[in-house]
């Protein structure tokens, strides 16, 4: 037995059920799921309402079920008042969109039995016996903090760090406005750590090359983020630094790469989930090596630091990865008069 619940603005009335999904930013080129539609119109139009507070850890108590004519489902932007009605139907459309797109999909979640552990996990109540989360206990050096649950990352603790407001109002999901506050150093770093993601999930994997490049250096663009001039320059000359360095690079075929995973631990001490999502995260044989990029705004270079882990001793090394290569440029990572080995 399981429980399906949808949660946003919900209007009924007249035999109109209409639920209104809040966005913080515009909706009018976002991409939906098909399946995120059919379940949230199939259980709008089959489902009691929930009249307990969200906030309640308790039981659900629910309100009687009348019956509908017709089902509508809006995104609505809040930051541009846009909006865009993705579902709108009887109530038997509904249940054949549910039918045909999410019942063997639901299934299938259900009956699996694997774990992914990540951001989600500081809202589950099994997060203290999950199997797949691992404990350790004054991780965080708190104890008996006395608050709810929570998530925490180094994103967290940064923006804190320069400002705890602004990590409050994050940890709401209230809109930034990007316009504002994505530089152009920011928007150039964003778009060379996408390109440099989508290199490392190729398939073959394969390192990266100098020449591998998103186009030409006065003006290119990837997923979005656009660049020109000094910024697309100093953008190519990223990607061409980091691959020198690349972590792919001088590995063995049978390695086991992992990019962009998310690792979580639980603090049960803290009663906090900790949180981290790797650049990439390669295994070789009993060593599991961590790798972070590092994006120079000033500069616009690029250096790479790993942390190998090796199961069963519990140590770590640091290493600065290609440092002092022989071919490396040092276009800002060495400090002055630091000499080569």
């Amino acid at each position: 037995m399981y429980e399906e619940m949808v949660d946003d603005r919900r209007y009924a009335g007249h035999g109109v059920r209409e639920l209104r999904i809040l966005r913080t930013d515009s909706v009018e080129n976002l991409s939906r799921d098909d399946a995120e539609i059919a379940i949230a119109v199939g259980v709008l139009a089959s489902a009691r309402p929930v009249l307990t507070s969200p906030w309640a850890r308790k039981p659900l108590r629910l309100g009687a079920f009348e019956p509908a004519r017709l089902v509508r489902l809006v995104d609505i932007g809040c930051t541009d008042s846009s909006h865009r009605v993705l579902f709108e139907g009887t109530p038997a459309e509904a249940y054949a969109l549910y039918d045909s797109a999410v019942e063997a999909h639901i299934d299938r979640i259900i009956a699996g039995d694997s774990y992914r552990p990540g951001k989600d996990c500081g809202r589950c109540d099994a997060v203290a016996t999950c199997p797949a989360l691992p404990s350790a206990p004054g991780l965080l050096g708190i104890s008996e903090s006395g608050l709810p649950r929570r998530s925490w990352s180094m994103t967290t603790g940064r923006t804190h760090r320069r400002c705890p407001a602004r990590a409050h109002m994050e940890s709401l999901f209230l809109p930034r406005d990007g316009l504002a506050e994505d530089t152009e150093a920011i928007v150039r770093g964003k778009a060379v750590h996408a390109w440099i993601e989508s290199r490392h999930r190729r398939m073959p994997q394969r390192p990266c090359e100098a020449d591998d490049v998103p186009g030409p250096p006065e003006a290119w663009q990837y997923e979005g983020w656009s660049l020109t001039g000094l910024q697309a320059r100093l953008g190519i000359q990223m990607i061409g630094d980091h691959s020198l360095v690349c972590p792919l690079r001088d590995r063995p075929e049978d390695v086991e790469v992992q990019p962009e995973r998310t690792v979580a631990v639980y603090d049960p001490d803290a009663d906090t989930v900790v949180v981290a999502k790797t650049d990439l995260l390669y295994r070789v044989g009993e060593r599991w090596t961590l790798t972070r990029a590092g994006r120079s705004a000033r500069s616009g270079g690029s250096s790479a630091g790993e942390r190998t882990l090796r199961s069963g001793d519990g140590k770590a090394d640091r290493q600065r990865s290609g440092r002092h290569r022989n071919r490396h440029r040092c276009p800002g990572c060495c400090r002055p008069g630091e000499k080569r080995p």
